[in-house]
């Protein structure tokens, strides 16, 4: 069963390599990012940058599998909706990768509104329209909201949709 699991793993990485290209060239000369809803294994694992990087997790489960990845120079395990509520640090570029899925509309337009307060430039990656995602173990995992490209353009990015693999998704950047 690992095995399987690590090939589907490969093959899904695999698609991903034009995103990961273009995340790079994004975010090579930022000096520090703040990548909110990180994950157990943040996109910025795959993409050497040499930037200041701190990672927000909310599951206590993925933040543990975080840490031992190394990826962020600093890791905190918080809810996202208290952190941006009570962050006040600037960030040259805030990465939302796979993250406004997971929440309200309502919800994710506080994040985004807050950040556009603490950030030079938002990088947001997101599957183009409602993709069903339920994980009953971990609920912080499970989809509550699709998003078109005119949402995103709509709060202030330029959007577009690309295909990966036979998902369409929508990558975005909000520049100040």
């Amino acid at each position: 069963m690992k095995g399987l699991l690590r090939y589907i793993r490969n093959i899904y990485q695999y698609y991903r390599v034009p995103y990961y290209k273009r995340l790079y060239n994004e975010l090579k000369d930022a000096k520090d990012i703040l990548d909110l809803g990180c994950g157990q294994e943040s996109c910025l694992s795959h993409i050497n940058i040499k930037a200041y990087t701190v990672g927000v997790e909310a599951s206590k489960k993925c933040y543990q599998i975080a840490l031992r990845d190394k990826t962020h120079k600093k890791l905190i395990n918080a809810n996202l909706m208290d952190y941006i509520r009570k962050n006040r640090q600037h960030y040259e570029v805030i990465l939302l990768s796979d993250i406004v899925e997971h929440l309200t509309k309502k919800q994710a337009a506080e994040v985004i509104n807050n950040a556009k307060k603490w950030a030079n430039k938002i990088v947001l990656f997101t599957p183009k329209g409602y993709l069903e995602q339920v994980d009953e173990g971990n609920d912080y995992n499970s989809h509550k909201s699709g998003w078109e490209a005119e949402d995103l353009t709509k709060l202030g990015f330029n959007a577009e949709i690309v295909q990966n693999f036979n998902i369409k998704s929508i990558y975005a950047i909000w520049q100040r």
